[in-house]
């Protein structure tokens, strides 16, 4: 019995008989396949980005091999780039925007972050989590508190704001970005800093003269975002090396 994902922009995936194929939209035969009897589509996530200026797209898979064990494979050249041994058994993965990151929730509410050789856990109790779309931004609830990681490379560089109900969405467009909370009696909007949403999706795309473009429009001078934009630059030059062959 077959059956088809279409939860991924670029991808559709189809499962059969504990295998999973991936076929890339307009690209004829699969991009690549996997073997896993851990199908569910909460445990299998697919990232296509372009990669820097000269460089082949990066294509990429995370699954699990077991319930507590993920793997990510480079659907590109067939690499295994990560195995990932976790303690408890895992209910939700999802790789960010730009193929180099990883979330993972187990089941007992505990949100992780795999950013290169690094795992990092972000959240101890964690009831919604969310990339932000076409973004490596994280948004995350946990109780009645909304946390919102602008540059997941920082991870204790976090926004958090007071909520009083339970988010159901992330919602972008071209003027902005919204986290939908369900209140007592309505739903709530809370608007997120699409400053920094967009400079930092111009950086994971190497593309530093948009970035440099964009702080112009914007004339930046906020020193929070200032250091933000610092980190960032940093972190871009290595962030192509993210998940080399490792075992956490």
């Amino acid at each position: 019995l077959f059956r088809f994902y279409f939860d991924f922009e670029h991808v559709c995936i189809i499962v059969n008989a504990g295998e999973i194929t991936v076929v890339e939209y307009g690209i004829d035969g699969p991009l690549g396949w996997v073997r896993t009897e851990l199908t569910s589509p909460h445990l299998i996530s697919v990232s296509i980005a372009k990669g820097p200026p000269g460089s082949q797209s990066l294509k990429k898979i995370a699954y699990l091999t077991d319930p507590t064990s993920i793997a990510i494979k480079n659907l590109v050249n067939d690499d295994t780039e990560a195995v990932v041994n976790h303690t408890t058994v895992i209910d939700w993965l999802e790789l960010s925007e730009s193929a180099t990151k990883l979330l993972f929730r187990d089941k007992r509410s505990r949100l992780t972050l795999l950013d290169g050789t690094r795992q990092t856990t972000l959240l101890n109790f964690c009831t919604y989590v969310q990339w932000v779309p076409g973004s490596d931004v994280v948004v995350a609830q946990s109780g009645n508190t909304l946390h919102v990681w602008y540059n997941p490379s920082i991870p204790d560089q976090v926004t958090t704001v007071a909520i009083k109900g339970e988010v159901e969405a992330v919602l972008r467009d071209a003027e902005r970005t919204e986290v939908i909370v369900q209140e007592a009696n309505a739903k709530v909007a809370y608007e997120l800093d699409n400053v920094q949403i967009d400079f930092g999706s111009a950086i994971e795309a190497g593309d530093l003269a948009k970035a440099a473009a964009f702080l112009d429009h914007y004339r930046v001078a906020d020193d929070s975002l200032l250091s933000t934009i610092i980190a960032l630059e940093l972190a871009s030059a290595a962030k192509y090396k993210a998940f080399p062959r490792i075992k956490v």
